[in-house]
């Protein structure tokens, strides 16, 4: 029985005490943001980072990946249907595609995911979620307890319960890293501070 290898996370975990400074850097960025790293060329991940190509070679390599191709193929695990579209366009640009031609393409496939989505909700699950977002007390009380602002709290309210609808869970440890990564990223491009922070 082949046994899984180890997450990007464990991977930098394990490392940790050989780590260069420089190093660290990069596997705090990974560890805040693996859902872009995973959709980074070498060379975006080293400019983001401030560290050359050779740098994040070197990081995969003290992480025992053969190089950042294998690095990013390990975090990109679990990500690959999110990931699909952000690979598709890549590969429309690579292939000098023109902006209105590339802008075309993601809104046609924005429209796609739409249209599953709205295929897949289930009547009775958005009625229990509508209920739970708008126990307006409860929520309230709890945005208080946690020191956010109330706004702030039924966005990321929302956003879980659409994740549950869409079959995200957080039943397991992977499941909940998963579900919490999807949540930081859709709040992060709202500009809502991390609510797990």
């Amino acid at each position: 029985m082949t046994q899984a290898s180890p997450s990007v996370a464990a991977r930098i975990a394990r490392a940790q005490p050989t780590l260069s400074r420089a190093q660290h850097r990069m596997a705090e960025y990974v560890l805040a943001h693996q859902f872009r790293v995973a959709t980074m060329t070498i060379d975006e991940f080293a400019a983001a980072v401030g560290v050359s190509v050779a740098s994040a070679n070197r990081f995969a390599r003290a992480l025992d990946l053969s190089g950042y191709p294998q690095f990013r193929a390990e975090l990109a695990r679990g990500f690959e249907a999110a990931l699909e579209p952000v690979e598709k366009l890549r590969v429309e640009l690579a292939h000098s595609a023109t902006a209105v031609q590339v802008m075309a393409a993601t809104l046609e496939e924005d429209i796609r995911n739409a249209q599953r989505t709205l295929q897949g909700l289930d009547a009775g699950a958005c009625e229990r979620a509508v209920d739970i977002v708008l126990a307006a007390e409860t929520v309230a009380n709890e945005a208080a307890l946690e020191g956010k602002p109330l706004d702030n709290h039924i966005t990321h309210l929302v956003i879980h319960g659409l994740l549950h609808l869409l079959g995200h869970d957080h039943e397991t440890d992977a499941e909940a890293e998963e579900m919490e990564a999807i949540e930081r990223k859709a709040l992060a491009r709202l500009a809502i501070p991390d609510p797990y922070a």
